[in-house]
C-alpha cells in the first residue's frame, strides 16, 4: 500500500484535516469542503504495491463503478456519497461527516445484550436490504463499518468494495476482497458475491455484539478460512437457546439455507428477545386524592375491629347450624323429692301398699313451683322452662302432680290401694293448687 498524502494537502476541493482510520485498501480523513465549508469524510483508495498494473486498474474500476452505484442510494441507515473523483492517479470517496463511535469502539467495552443488539441489526438489516434492492453486494459488513451515533442511530459505512450483484465476472487479481473474519464460504472459495454472503457477514456482525467475539477466532488467516469453510461456530452457551437458533441459521454454510433478507434476520431476532411488558398507567380523577400512608400500628388498630366482627359472626353462624342438644327430662332436686326408686326386681314380688296423706302431694307441687319461678339457675334451665314455666296454672299445677305420682308409683312398685288410687285421682284433677 503507498500513499503520499498529508495532512493539510488539498484534493480536489477538499482539504485534508486529520487522519480518522485506516484500513486494508484505504485511509478516511476528515477534510473541509471547499465550496460551503462543511466537515466531510474523505476516503482515499490505497493500492497494495504487489498488485500488478493489470490488478490495481481492475480494483480501480471496480471501486468507482461501486462508489458510483451507492451514491444513487437515500437511506437514513446508509452514509450519504456526496462525491467520487480521481486527482493526480489518488481515487477518492467523499461521505457526510458523523459524529460518534464505530460498532467496533463500542465492542472494546463488552458485548451487547440480546435487547440492545436487536434496533442495532434491525437499522443496519434495513440499510442492506436497500442496498440489496438496488443490486448493489457490499462485501464487507463489519464492525468498523457500522457507525453508532449519539441518538441511537447506526449507519453502514465503507461501501469501498462493493460490487453489482449481477457482475458474473469472478476477481481476475485471486485476491482475497473483503475481511477474512467476515467472510463467507462462497467468498473464500472464490465464488462471485451474492446477497446470501452481506447475509453472512451480518450473522457474524450479530454474533460479536452478543459475545464479544467472533465466531471463528482462528489464529492465523488460513485457520479463520478453514474454520469458515469446514467448522461449525463456537459455543454460545451464555445465549438464550431461541438467539442460539437464530445465529446458527444465520451461519449456515449452504446460501440457500440462511435467511431470505436481511430483514427475516432482524424480525427473527426480534421474536427471539423477550420483550418487556409496558408499564400500565391509571388515570384517576383531579379530585382523587390517595389517603396518607398510615405506621403500622395504626393498620393493626383499624383492622382489629374488622376482625372482631368477622370472628362474632362465624361464631353465631355455628351456633345457628350446631343442632340442639336432646332435652334432658325434669328433676327436681334431691332436697325436694323421693330417693330413686330401687331398679325393679327381676320376679315380681308382693309389697305393702303406701299410704299417701293428703297434704303430702301439694306441699311438693308448691315448693316446686315455687323454687322454679325464685331460683334463677331453674328459671334458665331448658328442662323447667320447657316443662313448667311455659304452661298454663291449672297445666303446670296438673303436671307437677303427675311427676309426684310417677316418683310415688316407683316407690310403692307400681301398686296403689283403692282408697289411695281415689285420693290421687282427686288431687290430680283438682283445681285448686
Amino acid at each position: 500500500m503507498h500513499t503520499t498524502t498529508r495532512i493539510g494537502e488539498t484534493i480536489g476541493d477538499y482539504t485534508l484535516l486529520r487522519e480518522i482510520g485506516r484500513g486494508g485498501m484505504s485511509v478516511v480523513y476528515e477534510a473541509r469542503d471547499g465550496r460551503d465549508g462543511l466537515p466531510v469524510a474523505l476516503k482515499l483508495l490505497a493500492l497494495p504495491t504487489a498488485f500488478t498494473p493489470e490488478q490495481q486498474r481492475d480494483l480501480i474500476a471496480r471501486f468507482g463503478r461501486e462508489a458510483r452505484a451507492v451514491a444513487r442510494l437515500s437511506h437514513p441507515a446508509i452514509i450519504a456519497i456526496r462525491d467520487v473523483g480521481e486527482q493526480d492517479g489518488q481515487h477518492f470517496l467523499v461521505m457526510e461527516h458523523l459524529a460518534g463511535q464505530t460498532l467496533r469502539q463500542r465492542l472494546e467495552s463488552g458485548p451487547l445484550t440480546p435487547s440492545e443488539a436487536a434496533p442495532i441489526l434491525s437499522q443496519v438489516a434495513e440499510a442492506v436490504d436497500a442496498v440489496h434492492a438496488a443490486s448493489v453486494v457490499h462485501r464487507d459488513i463489519k464492525p468498523s463499518n457500522v457507525m453508532l451515533l449519539p441518538d441511537g442511530t447506526a449507519k453502514l459505512l465503507d461501501f469501498g468494495v462493493a460490487r453489482q450483484s449481477d457482475d458474473t465476472t469472478i476477481t481476475s487479481t485471486g485476491a482475497i476482497v473483503g475481511s477474512p473474519a467476515y467472510m463467507a464460504p462462497e467468498q473464500v472459495r472464490g465464488e462471485s458475491g451474492t446477497p446470501a454472503t452481506d447475509l453472512w457477514a451480518l450473522g457474524v456482525l450479530l454474533y460479536e455484539m452478543l459475545t464479544g467475539r467472533p465466531p471463528f477466532p482462528g489464529n492465523s488467516i488460513p485457520s479463520v478460512l478453514y474454520q469458515v469453510t469446514h467448522e461449525a461456530p463456537a459455543p454460545m452457551t451464555e445465549l438464550p437457546p431461541s438467539v442460539q437458533r437464530v445465529l446458527r441459521r444465520a451461519l449456515e454454510k449452504e446460501p440457500q439455507r440462511r435467511y431470505p433478507t436481511a430483514r427475516a434476520l432482524a424480525d427473527a431476532l426480534r421474536a427471539a428477545v423477550p420483550q418487556p411488558r409496558p408499564a400500565r398507567t391509571v388515570l384517576l380523577p383531579p379530585h382523587f386524592a390517595l389517603p396518607p400512608r398510615l405506621p403500622r400500628r395504626s393498620w393493626a388498630a383499624a383492622l382489629l375491629p374488622v376482625l372482631l366482627g368477622l370472628g362474632l359472626v362465624g361464631l353465631t353462624r355455628y351456633r345457628a347450624t350446631t343442632p340442639a342438644r336432646p332435652s334432658v327430662p325434669l328433676s327436681a332436686p334431691s332436697g325436694f323429692m323421693p330417693a330413686p326408686a330401687v331398679p325393679r326386681r327381676t320376679a315380681p314380688t308382693r309389697s305393702r301398699p303406701v299410704a299417701i296423706t293428703k297434704h303430702r302431694p301439694a306441699q311438693v307441687a308448691k315448693r316446686v313451683h315455687k323454687r322454679a319461678h325464685t331460683l334463677p339457675k331453674h328459671r334458665q334451665t331448658g328442662p323447667i322452662r320447657h316443662h313448667v314455666l311455659n304452661r298454663r296454672p291449672v297445666a303446670r299445677r296438673r303436671h307437677l302432680r303427675l311427676r309426684h305420682l310417677h316418683f310415688t308409683r316407683r316407690r310403692a312398685g307400681g301398686r296403689f290401694s283403692p282408697a289411695a288410687s281415689a285420693r290421687l285421682q282427686q288431687f290430680i284433677y283438682s283445681p285448686g293448687p
